[in-house]
């Protein structure tokens, strides 16, 4: 039947009582009954060698008389056989047989007692011989228990770790198998973490619902011990399944993650050699407690690895991005003293990394007062985080030469307090050549330009006041021949005065001209066409 730690601590211990002709039997199970325990009696060696291994019993009292055997063979016998090796072993004898309890002592008997003696003093020594069955086994299991604490702690390669733990745990409680499953935090699926049946098992995934055990497990968050699985009606459905598998007695113990059973130590035999005692129960609780603590820390220790290998791969990138920003990029700490400076850097202002980062003062890569200006831009701007929209200023270079440059700035921010502050210094040498070199090439096109305007405004204009020069000159010319036939004169001078009038409207419109209009001249030129441009 199942039975758990509580039910564990409340059984009597268990006495067989062996006498082969019953005559102690009785008066001697009403002593061990007053004593507190819970008597057996046989009269057969091998029906009290049964008895002890299917009842669990913790002592065994032995009246070798009648049985045809030596005590001290008996008490080798009890101890070779591994269900029966830690039983506490009390032998009855006359006085005249003590040679014989000699030989039973040193193989292995606990105690003896020769008759006559008083009956309670049998209840006695069993309790003392209990006691210290008790404290040793005790010693043994702190002993195992440190060994597994010390293994769980020692090592991270955690495949390798538990697999010694589940090898160990299945020599002290003498089980054929054992294993550790890690169950998914839904309940529906668990991962065979270590086994005792060999590495390559570790990984495999199981369906909990093929498993009522491991679910009655996750339901109670309480050890599940079955001594014989055929008596207990929760695993009826996977009998069959169970003797395929050679199990017929089994146990789990909850790996407890706070309030959630985040896995399982599972113990599995063809039967129990013996049942398990509180001591047993006990050390496979202590197992799974510390396997359930030594993967939480090993969960929390991989996570921070993985944040460390994340700060560490973040880092690297943003030192990197540092290092190859062609802009200069210095941070300096509260006192003045830089802790940044970068390739950028080295070249706006000639000095090596290794020169200024902790040894110089920002205020060196400034004019005079230069550094205390950008500070006090920065207090200005604190409502807004200490961040400095872009600025033209100038810096010194290691040569004492000013260096024109466009300054982003910002404040450095630690639990809201300003711990430094840092700037992005673009150089604008080449900005300011190029812009030279642009608005001069900008004055020459205009001045060519106007020197192509004014050449095409000179041929327009010769164009244009030609021909009424040309009339005027030659009417003039005319007029001068006929000087003495005034009426052909005025005629002339009318037409003179035309041209002239022509002549200064054409000027008038040159001092006009608001655009630039051409039209088609000789020989596939253009000119200015001065009556579109002055409109």
């Amino acid at each position: 039947m199942a039975i758990d730690g509580h039910e564990q601590q409340n059984r009597r211990p268990i006495v067989v009582l062996v006498d082969a002709n019953g005559q102690s039997a009785e008066y001697l199970d009403a002593v061990l009954d007053r004593a507190g325990f819970e008597c057996i009696c046989c009269t057969g060696w091998q029906e009290a060698q049964d008895r002890v291994q299917s009842e669990g019993a913790q002592a065994m009292v032995v009246y070798p008389d009648g049985l045809g055997l030596e005590p001290a063979d008996i008490v080798a016998s009890l101890r070779a056989n591994e269900a029966t090796s830690n039983l506490v072993v009390v032998l009855v004898e006359d006085p005249e047989n003590i040679a014989r309890l000699r030989r039973a002592v040193e193989a292995g008997a606990d105690d003896y007692l020769l008759r006559p003696f008083q009956p309670e003093e049998l209840g006695m020594r069993l309790s003392m011989r209990l006691r210290q069955h008790t404290t040793s086994w005790h010693l043994r299991d702190q002993e195992a228990l440190l060994d597994l604490t010390r293994m769980l702690a020692s090592s991270l390669d955690s495949q390798h770790l538990l697999h010694l733990v589940v090898v160990r745990t299945a020599e002290v409680l003498g089980v054929d198998r054992c294993s550790m499953l890690l169950i998914d935090e839904d309940g529906k699926y668990a991962t065979v973490l270590a086994a005792t049946e060999g590495r390559e098992i570790g990984g495999i995934r199981v369906d909990v619902s093929n498993y009522p055990e491991i679910q009655e497990v996750i339901a109670t968050r309480r050890p599940f011990v079955v001594e014989r699985v055929e008596d207990n009606p929760k695993l009826k459905g996977i009998l069959p399944v169970l003797a395929t598998k050679g199990v017929g007695s089994l146990a789990l113990f909850p790996m407890l993650d706070e309030e959630r059973v985040s896995g399982v130590l599972f113990l599995r035999s063809e039967r129990f050699k013996r049942a398990l005692s509180e001591r047993d129960i006990f050390f496979a609780n202590s197992v799974a407690a510390a396997v359930a603590l030594s993967l939480r820390n090993l969960e929390v220790l991989k996570k921070q690895k993985e944040i460390a290998a994340e700060f560490e791969r973040t880092k690297n990138f943003l030192e990197a991005l540092i290092e190859s920003s062609v802009d200069a990029i210095v941070a300096a700490d509260l006192k003045g003293k830089i802790i940044l400076y970068n390739k950028g850097a080295e070249r706006i202002f000639g000095y090596r990394a290794e020169e200024v980062i902790g040894k110089m003062h920002v205020t060196k890569l400034y004019p005079p007062g230069g550094a205390q200006e950008v500070m006090a831009l920065l207090r200005r701007a604190a409502a807004d985080q200490y961040r400095l929209k872009p600025v033209r200023k100038d810096v010194l270079n290691r040569d004492g030469q000013t260096v024109p440059i466009q300054l982003t700035a910002w404040g450095v921010m630690e639990n809201g307090k300003l711990i430094a502050t840092a700037g992005i210094f673009t150089d604008l040498r080449e900005r300011l050549q190029i812009e030279r070199q642009l608005s001069q090439a900008q004055e020459k096109l205009l001045l060519t330009e106007r020197q192509a305007m004014i050449a095409e405004l000179a041929g327009a204009t010769a164009h244009e006041l030609n021909q009424p020069l040309t009339s005027v000159m030659g009417y003039a010319e005319l007029a001068r021949r006929k000087r003495d036939q005034p009426h052909e004169v005025e005629r002339i001078l009318d037409i003179i005065l035309s041209e002239t009038e022509r002549m200064a409207d054409i000027v008038r419109k040159i001092g006009r001209i608001t655009k630039y209009e051409t039209k088609s001249y000789v020989g596939g030129q253009r000119i200015v066409d001065i009556d579109k441009s002055s409109e």
